[in-house]
């Protein structure tokens, strides 16, 4: 179930005063799906269980040193992972607003890097009011000692 749309009726005139659209590239999966990351979002893996997969390192026998348990793959995906998500309010002045998104990423302290997790921020928000023949563009970003990532893990993922 989704908002369209909101109308106000007055005696026999009704007025569309927004209109919704949504992210439908990719929809919803059905309620018991086992396509999600680690933080619930749906991310369209094709998993056929629960259970994720699970490296194992540091074996004592020479051919098995690094080892790999198949199981599901949790890992985020921003095109499923925004399905059916709010892009854009239309409003009766002729004006918008457009929301594009992103994956969080998080910065791992023991590796220096910056890597894709779960959930979902805003990225940008386009407005236009239907006035003017320009917009306003909003850039969302969160950073930290310049270009890394602000997000910390708290713990370690599988």
């Amino acid at each position: 179930m989704k908002l369209d749309a909101i109308t106000q009726q007055c005696a026999n005139k009704s007025e569309r005063l927004v209109a919704f659209e949504y992210y439908t590239k990719t929809n919803l999966p059905t309620r018991n799906s086992l396509d999600f990351d680690f933080g619930g979002y749906y991310n369209g893996a094709g998993n056929t269980t629960l259970f994720p997969m699970i490296p194992i390192s540091g074996s004592t026998s020479s051919h098995h040193q690094n080892m790999l348990f198949a199981g599901a793959d949790h890992n985020p995906n921003l095109t499923y992972a925004q399905a059916n998500m709010l892009i854009r309010i239309d409003y009766s002045t002729g004006g918008y607003s457009s929301y594009e998104y992103e994956l969080n990423n998080l910065y791992d302290n023991n590796g220096g890097y910056v890597y894709n997790s779960y959930g979902l921020r805003m990225k940008q928000i386009t407005k236009f009011d239907g006035q003017k023949s320009e917009t306003t563009k909003l850039n969302y970003t969160t950073t930290h000692k310049g270009t890394i990532s602000s997000g910390v893990p708290l713990g370690y993922q599988i």
